[in-house]
């Protein structure tokens, strides 16, 4: 169905193009001008958007399924982290671990991937509990990071997803 309206996108758009190269630049081709006026019954629109939230949520259901069963083995296995390298233009990063699992990461608030690196320079770091919630799927680790300000605090980051290990 994807393909279909990529295809029909193609078509209309080499058409626009084709009619703008002839020489008729502002005038459109009566087809294309026709077909864009075509409206949808809202309660079509209601029925695609919702069919599509569905299909989105389904598919986060899934997603954090399989990321909670990927960190439940690390868990299992106490398995630690070895390094953090940070996404180039993101506020994301990416967590090796020593079995060469690698996700990609953020942290759950500002500051905790920083703070994350800094206990894996003092030792091992494993994970010690994994939970879903509408967020996406959170790892909580078995060590607290001092900070300068404030009482020591449980490192905590959120999964966006797997990552290749490069």
């Amino acid at each position: 169905m994807i393909w279909g309206l990529i295809g029909v996108l193609v078509v209309l758009f080499g058409a626009l193009g084709w009619q703008l190269s002839a020489g008729r630049r502002g005038r459109v081709a009566e087809g294309v001008l026709a077909a864009t006026n075509d409206r949808l019954d809202p309660a079509e629109t209601a029925s695609i958007g919702a069919a599509l939230e569905s299909i989105g949520h389904a598919h986060t259901e899934t997603r954090n399924r399989r990321l909670t069963m990927l960190v439940g083995q690390l868990i299992d296995r106490r398995v630690p982290v070895r390094v953090i390298e940070l996404v180039a233009g993101h506020a994301e990063a990416r967590v090796r671990f020593a079995d060469g699992t690698t996700i990609r990461a953020c942290g759950t608030t500002d500051g905790d991937l920083g703070l994350l690196a800094g206990v894996i320079r003092e030792g091992s770091v494993t994970p010690a509990l994994c939970a879903a919630d509408r967020d996406g799927v959170h790892i909580v680790f078995d060590r607290t990071a001092r900070q300068v300000i404030g009482p020591p605090r449980r490192l905590s980051i959120r999964v966006i997803g797997i990552d290749q290990p490069d």
